[in-house]
């Protein structure tokens, strides 16, 4: 396994992943899986690609990734344009944008390098997701921010569990039950 930059050929795989770990309800049709992936994925691939980590398998394929974003007056003039792009597919993402957008927008501008990563169930529970982190943090450090943050679900997830033994700290509770958490280094 390798970790390395993202390359355009990857996009295609790393879109699949996205829907393949988002939640199945907001899935179901093509529609609402382009709304997923413009809500949690494309604005990276587009804006902040070298802020993109592949976790690739010996034959290359993606298998996971990280994303993040150290860019927020970027992040915010673009996920403003995607909100709309995702209202047209699905009413309820669109909603979900929306309030998501307003968190992240003011958390960006706070914390700094907001992050998401999605690991297929194929390499989930086998560190991988620890190795991701590490190098995303030692990506950021490089680039001069010492934290990073992500909003999860809720403390009822396998998510929250994993951040939390990594060394993230809940700070607030936001829409939807969701919760932020941030980490400031080992």
């Amino acid at each position: 396994m390798e970790i390395r930059k993202y390359q355009k050929k990857d996009s295609e795989a790393l879109h699949k992943i996205c829907i393949e770990t988002a939640d199945q309800r907001f899935v179901k049709t093509d529609k609402q899986q382009e709304a997923i992936c413009l809500l949690f994925l494309d604005y990276y691939l587009l804006n902040e690609s070298e802020n993109v980590l592949v976790l690739a398998n010996e034959k290359d394929e993606a298998c996971g990734y990280i994303v993040c974003s150290v860019n927020p007056d970027l992040f915010k003039v673009e996920n403003k344009k995607y909100a709309k792009r995702i209202m047209k597919r699905s009413f309820f993402l669109g909603l979900f944008a929306y309030f998501q957008n307003k968190t992240a927008f003011k958390l960006n501008a706070k914390y700094n390098c907001g992050m998401h990563m999605n690991i297929t169930k194929d390499y989930q529970g086998k560190r991988y997701g620890v190795l991701l982190i590490d190098k995303m943090y030692q990506n950021i450090v490089s680039l001069g921010y010492s934290r990073l943050h992500l909003v999860t679900k809720n403390k009822n997830t396998r998510g929250y569990g994993f951040y939390k033994k990594y060394g993230f700290t809940p700070v607030k509770k936001c829409s939807f039950g969701s919760i932020l958490m941030v980490y400031n280094g080992k």
